[in-house]
């Protein structure tokens, strides 16, 4: 059912799972395999050997050298006859794990020997328990049994025991060597028949739950293995290349190749495109640079004429503010026949009034605008009025006045200063002109 999962055209690069048995012989491979087929070969318990040792206080630079040395004591052939590997088991403690070259070695001709390649390998004993806690797993052996304990996905003790013992007491020897009881025991395969086993484990352990192996199926890739031996993957990697692997890796660098090309070929037209944007800007900088002084020049100089102006116009009183305030203070019975308003700020009013009370008024009135200092009469006389309806005859009079600002400031002469004339101070009447409204 999962197999079928898988595309046709990815099956060949999924790793295809063999089981090798005590005689070092592969019996599925009578049936051939595909050019450059993957293998992941499973070892029959008991092909890996263990050791454990304490080392505490010992650096990682000596670390290596110090475990070859106790590997070389305490194996019995050779060193250079394994493949080793080893993990670390705290506090202190080190973990040793050798695979024999030479049956593992006749393994691998066998598949090579079928366009195969050899990949990896899975000892049965290193496969953790599907659940992160303390766990002890049982496997059979040729004529032993070997108990691997377990404590949060890492190996952290073993022992092998002989077969020919009873259930009972292999049961009380692993609890006096492990010494603290398991939560879960794990039957392989082998030993689901063993019953006397399992009773003697449930007897001994009732808070602990027994559970039969998982299938080599249920374990990601990623829990294969719990040690890769680097010394067996390194000279693996090795092993002459297959026709279709040939072609593989050259398809793989004709593509590199290409893109490659397509990236520098992009990369060196968007730096061209670049080199001409900067040149052109390089180019206006100068440009810009050789009329900086110009320019700032001529900007002072407009910069000066637009406040000469505003001060001459915003920042002062206005002719239309001047007779908006002088048409709100005159009374309903006072008429203005002319006004005469000057640079300077002076103001002279001439006009008529029916009375002497309205022309009281008018002075009043002026007197209260902030605008206006210093409101005088400077002449009054009756004269007849002018409407031929009105018998009455009425008052002309004259007022003169002063602004509390004058109208317009004139800036000083720019003959007198070196800079760059005004046009708006050619228009400008001469200072002894008035403006009349």
């Amino acid at each position: 059912m999962a197999a079928s999962l898988w595309p046709q055209w990815m099956r060949r690069y999924r790793l295809l799972h063999l089981q090798l048995d005590k005689s070092g012989v592969i019996s599925d491979l009578e049936q051939g395999l595909p050019p450059g087929r993957r293998v992941l070969l499973h070892l029959p318990p008991g092909m890996v050997l263990f050791r454990r040792h304490e080392a505490p206080g010992l650096s990682q630079r000596r670390l290596k050298s110090a475990l070859r040395l106790w590997a070389s004591e305490s194996l019995p052939l050779e060193l250079d006859q394994y493949y080793l590997d080893q993990w670390p088991i705290p506090p202190a403690g080190y973990g040793l794990a050798a695979l024999p070259r030479a049956m593992l070695d006749q393994a691998r001709h066998q598949i090579e020997a079928r366009q195969g390649r050899l990949a990896a390998v899975v000892a049965p004993e290193l496969l953790p328990p599907k659940e992160p806690q303390p766990a002890v797993v049982l496997w059979r052996a040729h004529h032993t049994l070997l108990a691997m304990q377990w404590k949060w996905q890492r190996l952290v003790n073993w022992i092998a025991l002989p077969a020919s013992l009873s259930r009972a007491q292999i049961v009380e020897l692993l609890h006096g060597f492990f010494r603290v009881a398991p939560k879960e025991v794990v039957i392989s395969r082998r030993l689901l028949d063993d019953q006397p086993l399992i009773d003697a484990c449930r007897q001994r352990w009732p808070r602990c739950r027994i559970s039969p192996q998982a299938a080599d199926d249920d374990h990601p890739l990623q829990a294969f293995p719990l040690l890769e031996f680097p010394g067996f993957l390194r000279q693996d990697e090795f092993v002459p290349a297959t026709s279709s692997d040939r072609v593989r890796l050259a398809s793989m660098g004709l593509a590199a190749v290409l893109g490659g090309f397509v990236y520098l070929y992009g990369e060196t037209a968007y730096l061209e495109r670049l080199l001409a944007h900067q040149h052109y800007a390089t180019s206006m900088l100068k440009i810009r640079a050789n009329r900086s002084e110009q320019i700032a020049g001529r900007s002072t100089a407009v910069v000066q004429a637009i406040n000469d102006l505003r001060l001459m116009t915003v920042d002062r009183y206005s002719v239309m503010a001047v007779l908006k305030t002088l048409a709100e203070s005159l009374p309903g019975r006072v008429k203005l026949e002319s006004l005469n308003i000057e640079r300077s700020g002076a103001l002279i009013l001439n006009g008529v009034a029916e009375t002497e009370v309205d022309l009281s008024n008018l002075l009043r009135k002026l007197a209260y605008v902030p605008q206006f200092l210093s409101p005088r009469l400077t002449f009054s006389q009756q004269q007849a009025a002018e409407d031929e309806d009105q018998e009455q005859p009425v008052i002309g009079f004259r007022v003169e006045l002063r602004l509390a600002e004058p109208l317009l400031q004139l800036p000083k002469d720019p003959d007198d200063e070196p800079g760059f004339p005004s046009p708006a101070l050619s228009r400008i009447p001469p200072a002894g002109e008035s403006l009349e409204a």
